[in-house]
Formats: C-alpha cells, sequence, structure tokens
C-alpha cells in the first residue's frame, strides 16, 4: 500500500520511493498530493503540532506531534476519517439524498 487517505474528502498522500514506516523528518519532503501531484512537506509549527502542507495546490492538515511515522500517519488519518464519519452521520445521509435527486 504506497498511499495514505489524509481526509474525509479522500485526498490521498502518495508515499512511493518516500515512505515504508520510517520516520517522518522535520522540513522534508514526505510524498506528492495525489490529487495535483505537488510535493508535501512535513513541518512543525508549535510545540503539540505538525503540518502536512502540499506545494501546489496548499493542502494542509495539522497533525500531533506524536504522529511521527508514516504508520501512525495512517492510522491517525484513518481515525480522524472515522471520527468525521461517525459524528456527521446525519449530514453526509443529508448530501447523499441531495446528490441522487439532482
Amino acid at each position: 500500500m504506497h498511499t495514505i487517505i489524509l481526509n474525509e474528502l479522500g485526498e490521498e498522500l502518495d508515499i512511493e520511493g518516500y515512505g515504508d514506516g520510517n520516520n517522518l523528518v522535520n522540513f522534508t519532503y514526505i510524498g506528492k498530493h495525489f490529487l495535483c501531484r505537488g510535493s508535501v512537506e512535513f513541518f512543525a509549527v508549535s510545540t503539540t503540532y505538525n503540518v502536512l502542507q502540499c506545494r501546489q495546490c496548499s493542502l494542509r492538515i495539522n497533525v500531533p506531534k506524536e504522529v511521527d511515522t508514516y504508520g501512525k500517519l495512517r492510522k491517525w488519518c484513518a481515525y480522524e476519517i472515522e471520527y468525521y464519519i461517525r459524528n456527521n452521520k446525519a449530514r453526509l445521509e443529508n448530501m447523499s439524498v441531495f446528490a441522487r435527486s439532482m
């Protein structure tokens, strides 16, 4: 598996040739944003958070400092997506009904 789904919109990080469970290193490119093919950087923004940011389209995702490997990033993103879906189920169902009516 060479991609990590980053958020509830299905944004993907292509880590082919970048990571295989290795540590994420501050101020480095960690992969490509699958949609726009921009380089994604990983860097610190505070004492508690790091950021993933695409240089092409400016996608920006804050992640806790504890997320310091590709494996932890994959798990954290999956948890966040599941949490979003669970807490927005009614809204998402309404969006689905609306989309089918178009």
